[in-house]
């Protein structure tokens, strides 16, 4: 029976040993298949391994080697002491998953992974490289919600090394990797801690990271962490959506120290929204202290495709804090993003940024982000830059600065812009507008070449079209010296208030009426000392001026420009060696634009006399036009005309006027290149006055004076004048013609009449139209002599008893020297036919006839001489000692009976002092008789004292 019984067992243990041999058959060709599907879905091409130990807890591998063929590169992966571990269970519980043995652990002792690209890579060049925020396109990373349960609990890389793409072609990552499952039963995986320990150049950067699923806070079970509550609370996004139910979010809390310092802090979260579309983002990143590493720099530019320029040293000092709170779509999240960003940034010592300078400062910044456009929405800084870069030297010298002070400061809100409407809180944010202007308080010190202050409140538009909005702002400027051109400035100075607006292609700005320009002196170089100009304490007042400017931003150029308005300009003294030193006031107005500078208004001096200005100054593109100035004055009566001697050097110290009118028109103008050109005209009308000791009266006519090169012409085509009257009235005088002499020597000009006669004693003086080169001294002038009457000669004549009557004509050649004076060298003088009559009773020749029988005769014969003929011989010398040779022929009913007589008389007469009689006389004016006193009671006194001596 026994026997019977093993007879049957046998065939059921062989059938249940091919059942077996069976299902390991299949179970291993089931395995090979999916072997080989997950190699070939993987597109693994290779594994290999060798010195595989199996146990009951695990299995360990000394070394494995996977190749990875992708389609752009390909991927190797070297490992050795590799130990996989996984649990059986405690007897209460078995460790299977969706039908997998839990792996525990995953443990290699050194990995070296190398990916290859197989095909070339594209030239990244350097100044078009990727912007940084492309990278910010694939953030948040998209990690998963829940870890693959096969992922063993913990994964550990003692040692690895790394060889993978970068900018300048591959390199080298080498580390430490540690990832660790929490112990608790979550079903998804998390929490997860993880640790990456790099290492380069001997040095040290350690990532810590702790990932934890979260859902929201009426779904998560237990207490809520104090850091995840601050994130949630936090959210300026809560209520706007709320997370998809039954999906969790990810929060991760990480770490990096450097060299075993803290370094950095991020707390961050993100989550699906209902629409299932969207994830809610948020978080915190902290660098309390900027590491001192250049090397790590370098690091990460070798990985990174910057451009050049964007490469700088790392502050010394520093740290930085951003929060940010983001809603978006999975994809493009930057791109179509709503929320805030908070940034804070402090810099405690000068870093040097490339392009700019070394900075220093602190610097906070809040924006807000609308469907991917940023919004600046808080803005304050205070921010120092010394050593500006290249970018200083493109400017002015006299502008050039060393430091530049930043101070930036939330405002209120600028009436009238739209960060004024409704919304907008105390700080001058509105959360309504979209493109709400950012009103700010900005003042911007710059210390260097010239010391320039601008302190602003101002709105700044946060989306494009971008636009500046300036309320009450102010700009001020000094500095010791400013040299332009042709002049010097000491101590200018400039206190400008303004308001207006600027945009990418043009600025509007209206100056207030406290606006000024000043300096302590403003002074002329060109030329000689002789002819500077020298303006002390000029000061210029802008009153509502506007000045407008149009740009073109993609050229960098300025395409229009213009500034107008009233204008003021007080000078407390102008010195110039043509002007007397007194102060003078403008006012006008001015327009300016790109082609040329205009002013026009009136001038005046402290002594009261004004005159119309108008200055043109072209440039630009119309510099090679003229420069013009025209200045016109118009002055009445004694005082207004007067009133000239008190501005004017070259006006004659003993010149008086009396009355009339006198119009000046002076036009200046000055082309590249050329020479200054001055016309001037002087109009005069009815204008009486005194010159030393001779009165005219009623002056009128024109006057034109041109100055050009080295020369000056002074010409009228008539002017006249009722009477001269050096002391024997003359007149009407009637003058035309014109003098051209050099600048130089003015006195060696020539000398053009085409008219010249004047009344006289009831005759006529008449000069012939002619040319006289009065370089070539001395110059002889004829005078001719018509129908002078000889009563009136010797009514003028101050000789007692003196009388006649006849018509006198003649010539008289006047050698005129400017250096020595006028003669008279064989003049002639004749009475014309039928003579006349002359009668001379004095008693001094009374006296003489009485010694002489000659003399007696004469004497008789003049008491009542009748000739038929009277000549005489003129010579006139330097010292105004005229002779006369006077030859007469007639009769005298006293003398033989009226029978012929012939005299010839020698008469000399000292002229200044015969004229000076005269004046002294009072025939001119009190005036002259009160200045001829005067005058010889200096002599007087000037004698007395040469005697003393």
């Amino acid at each position: 029976m026994n026997a019977g019984r093993k007879h049957k067992i046998r065939p059921r243990v062989i059938i249940l040993l091919l059942i077996v041999l069976l299902a390991l058959l299949t179970g291993a060709f089931w395995v090979k298949h999916s072997w080989e599907a997950m190699l070939a879905k993987n597109n693994i091409e290779q594994v290999q391994w060798r010195g595989t130990r199996l146990g009951l807890y695990g299995v360990s591998v000394a070394e494995l080697t996977v190749i990875q063929l992708g389609h752009e590169r390909r991927l190797t992966i070297d490992t050795r002491d590799i130990t996989l571990g996984w649990r059986w269970g405690d007897g209460s519980q078995w460790q299977w998953k969706n039908g997998l043995l839990q792996l525990s652990t995953f443990n290699a002792q050194q990995m070296e992974l190398e990916i290859v690209a197989t095909e070339p890579a594209p030239a990244v060049d350097a100044f078009s490289a990727t912007p940084a925020f492309s990278v910010f396109e694939h953030m948040p990373p998209q990690l998963p919600l829940q870890l693959p349960s096969w992922l063993p609990s913990r994964i550990r890389v003692q040692q690895f090394q790394a060889i993978l793409p970068c900018v300048s072609g591959s390199c080298l990552l080498q580390g430490a990797l540690d990832i660790q499952q929490s112990a608790q039963e979550t079903g998804n995986g998390f929490p997860i801690n993880a640790s990456l320990s790099l290492e380069h150049q001997g040095h040290r950067v350690d990532f810590v990271a702790e990932f934890a699923a979260i859902k929201e806070l009426s779904l998560i079970k237990g207490p809520v962490s104090v850091k995840e509550k601050a994130l949630i609370e936090g959210s300026a996004l809560m209520g706007k959506d709320s997370a998809a139910p039954g999906e969790q979010g990810l929060q991760m809390s990480a770490t990096v120290d450097i060299d075993r310092t803290r370094n950095l802090t991020l707390e961050t979260r993100y989550r699906p929204l209902v629409s299932g579309t969207e994830i809610h983002w948020q978080g915190s990143l902290a660098v309390p202290e900027l590491p001192n590493a250049e090397w790590l720099i370098a690091w990460v530019q070798s990985w990174t495709p910057l451009p050049r320029e964007a490469s700088f040293a790392q502050p010394e000092q520093g740290s930085v804090n951003v929060r940010w709170d983001l809603q978006g779509p999975r994809q493009s999240f930057f791109a179509k993003a709503t929320g805030t960003v908070n940034a804070e940034a402090r810099v405690p010592q000068p870093w040097p940024v490339p392009g700019l300078g070394s900075v220093k400062g602190n610097l906070a910044l809040t924006l807000a982000l609308s469907q991917g456009n940023w919004q600046p929405q808080t803005l304050s800084a205070d921010l120092v830059l010394t050593q500006p870069a290249q970018w200083a030297a493109t400017l002015p010298a006299q502008l050039r600065p060393q430091q530049l002070e930043l101070s930036v400061r939330p405002a209120s809100a600028l009436s009238g812009t739209a960060s004024a409407l409704p919304g907008v809180n105390e700080t001058g944010v509105n959360k309504n507008a979209t493109n709400a202007p950012l009103p700010l308080q900005v003042a911007l010190r710059s210390r260097g070449a010239a010391d320039i202050n601008v302190d602003a409140h101002l709105a700044i538009s946060t989306s494009a079209p971008w636009q500046v909005q300036l309320a009450r702002s102010r700009l001020t400027a000094n500095r010791d010296r400013l040299d332009i051109g042709q002049w010097r400035i000491d101590k200018p100075k400039l206190d400008l208030l303004m308001s207006g607006e600027l945009t990418l292609t043009g600025a509007n700005l209206t100056f207030a009426p406290s606006s000024r320009v000043s300096a302590t002196q403003v002074k002329s170089l060109d030329g000689e000392d002789a002819e500077a100009l020298e303006l002390q304490n000029p000061q210029l007042t802008l009153t509502g001026n506007n000045l407008s400017a149009g740009f073109n931003t993609a050229q960098a150029t300025l395409e229009s420009l213009s500034f107008g308005g009233p204008l003021d300009i007080s000078v407390e003294q102008i010195k110039h060696p043509q002007l007397l030193t007194q102060g003078w006031k403008f006012n006008g107005k001015t327009k300016t634009d790109t082609n040329s500078l205009q002013w026009s208004g009136i001038a005046r001096a402290n002594s009261g006399t004004s005159a119309n200005i108008d200055l043109k100054v072209p440039y630009g593109s119309a510099a090679s036009q003229a420069v013009d100035m025209n200045a016109q004055t118009r002055v009445s009566g004694k005082r207004e005309i007067d009133g000239l001697g008190r501005v004017l050097v070259a006006w004659p110290e003993l010149l008086d006027a009396s009355g009339g009118t006198i119009s000046a028109n002076v036009n200046a103008q000055r082309l590249p290149g050329q020479p200054l050109v001055v016309d001037g005209k002087l109009v005069f009308l009815d204008v009486g006055g005194t010159w030393d000791r001779t009165a005219w009266r009623n002056m009128n006519g024109t006057v034109e004076v041109t100055l050009k090169s080295d020369q000056f012409q002074v010409s009228t085509s008539q002017l006249t004048l009722d009477e001269i009257n050096p002391g024997v009235p003359i007149g009407p005088v009637v003058l035309a013609g014109d003098y051209l002499a050099p600048a130089q020597q003015p006195m060696a000009g020539q000398l053009t009449l085409t008219q010249a006669n004047a009344g006289a004693l009831g005759g006529q003086l008449n000069i012939a139209s002619g040319r006289w080169d009065l370089a070539s001294a001395p110059v002889t002038v004829p005078l001719e002599l018509d129908r002078l009457d000889l009563a009136q000669l010797l009514r003028v004549y101050p000789a007692e008893g003196l009388a006649g009557s006849g018509m006198l004509s003649g010539s008289i050649p006047l050698l005129i020297d400017l250096a020595t004076g006028v003669r008279v060298k064989r003049g002639r003088l004749g009475a014309l036919e039928p003579g006349g009559e002359l009668q001379l009773s004095a008693e001094r020749l009374r006296a003489l006839g009485r010694k002489n029988e000659t003399m007696e005769l004469v004497t008789r014969a003049l008491e009542n001489f009748r000739y038929s003929a009277l000549s005489s011989d003129i010579d006139y010398d330097e010292n105004g000692t005229l002779m006369l040779g006077l030859h007469l022929r007639g009769n005298s009913p006293e003398v033989g009976d009226g029978r012929a007589v012939v005299l010839n008389i020698t008469i000399e007469e000292n002229i200044p002092a015969l004229l000076t009689s005269l004046q002294l006389s009072g025939r001119v004016t009190d005036a002259v008789a009160e200045r001829v006193e005067k005058l010889l009671e200096k002599r007087e006194r000037e004698a007395a004292e040469d005697l003393i001596k």
